[in-house]
């Protein structure tokens, strides 16, 4: 019953992506922007903001998670 949905034909093995050069591009982006802009950033605030001020951010956020 488990293996109801697994196939073993050849045709599902090959199955090709069309959106796979976009989905490449778009991962290379944002893994550029990860490591270029918001690695950096993340850094300097845990680096400039104290620990005290950053708890108080971060259960702010938590509260207006929470409705």
């Amino acid at each position: 019953m488990v293996a109801g949905c697994a196939t073993n034909n050849a045709d599902s093995l090959s199955q090709h992506d069309p959106d796979e050069p976009f989905n490449r591009v778009m991962f290379d982006a944002n893994q550029s922007l990860d490591n270029h802009f918001a690695l950096p950033v993340a850094k300097l605030y845990n680096r400039a903001m104290p620990e005290l001020a950053r708890d108080g951010i971060h259960n702010v956020l938590y509260n207006l998670d929470l409705p």
